[in-house]
């Protein structure tokens, strides 16, 4: 809450059961980039504090956002998601 108090970010709570986060996918499933995904990368490279490692991975990815259209491959399952059940 203190980082993002300081970094003037919101808190978006969402109710998320983790018995579907723990299940991996069998297909390849994609999702839309978040709308925000831009705007939260830029504050984690402008950030004096964060890991120059993660400051890295953020510039790229922003650079990838930049081509054109992009997704995001799911990893793990979504509650909601059709195959969240069979996961």
């Amino acid at each position: 809450m203190a980082i993002v108090a300081c970094k003037r970010m919101f808190i978006r709570q969402y109710d998320v059961k983790t018995a579907y986060l723990n299940g991996t996918l069998e297909k390849e499933v994609y999702m839309e980039v978040p709308s925000l995904m831009d705007e939260i990368l830029r504050r984690i490279i402008e950030d004096e504090q964060s890991d120059h490692l993660i400051i890295t991975e953020a510039k790229v990815m922003l650079n990838q956002l930049a081509t054109g259209e992009q997704v995001c491959r799911m990893k793990k399952a979504l509650y909601g998601l059709k195959q969240a059940g069979r996961a």
